[in-house]
């Protein structure tokens, strides 16, 4: 091998399907997850926001950029964009924005997004509970 040359390590599958930098690269370091954990620790922000909205209490496990950051530092960090939301409500909502598992993105209208998280909801939901999420039976 000539001098002065280095060797480059082959990237990866997931380096070479993926263009989308780390976690870590697009800011989910250990400062965002001690400040997600202190947004999610505020009794106003214990419950799913999405669900809260359809009726539902559900713990929430996420914080949300209502507006996706795209990168932008500021927006990343602005506490007044962020929601807290139940694991199922952020994948339906990140793979809606994102297109997710590496499709095409894609605006969804407001219905279609609804009808999502119903089946998603539904599809997560023990047999035989209503949609109210009520356990007791009727006689």
């Amino acid at each position: 091998m000539p001098r002065g040359r280095k060797l480059r390590a082959r990237p990866n599958r997931r380096q070479r399907e993926s263009p989308r930098p780390t976690a870590h690269r697009r800011g989910y370091d250990r400062r965002w997850r001690q400040a997600s954990r202190a947004f999610l620790s505020l009794p106003e922000n214990h419950l799913c926001r999405e669900c809260r909205r359809r009726g539902r209490e559900t713990a929430a496990e996420c914080v949300d950029h209502i507006t996706p950051h795209r990168g932008d530092r500021r927006l990343f960090w602005d506490r007044t964009n962020w929601q807290p939301l139940c694991h199922p409500c952020h994948s339906v909502k990140t793979a809606t924005e994102d297109g997710g598992f590496g499709h095409a993105r894609k605006v969804r209208p407001a219905d279609d997004y609804a009808s999502n998280q119903e089946q998603h909801h539904d599809a997560a939901r023990p047999r035989n509970t209503p949609p109210n999420g009520s356990t007791t039976s009727r006689h």
